[in-house]
């Protein structure tokens, strides 16, 4: 199975980025999916949060893009930081190496 590889955690999206700051030690998440609030404040800072804890080379996506202004709000304001890419309802990015 994939227990080994995925680790729900099942608290408010923000604390999570917050938690593995404080308990990783030497892996970090290639991979992070991002289902959070969805005022603007929130997703603006799940994208920060949870890009610092993002791997190099790995992947940080969410949706509800093409549904929630607020979400479409904040990804145009961090898209002058990072390089935010959307499809569909999807926004993605990725950490260089």
């Amino acid at each position: 199975g994939m227990a080994d590889a995925i680790v729900p955690l099942p608290m408010p999206s923000l604390q999570g980025a917050i938690y593995l700051k404080a308990v990783m030690t030497k892996a970090r998440p290639k991979l992070i999916f991002i289902d959070g609030c969805h005022d603007y404040k929130c997703v603006y800072e799940d994208i920060i949060e949870w890009y610092g804890v993002l791997a190099p080379g790995g992947s940080l996506f969410g949706d509800d893009f093409s549904t929630d202004n607020a979400v479409k709000d904040a990804c145009a304001f961090l898209n002058t930081t990072y390089t935010l890419r959307k499809r569909g309802r999807y926004w993605f990015t990725s950490k260089k190496m």
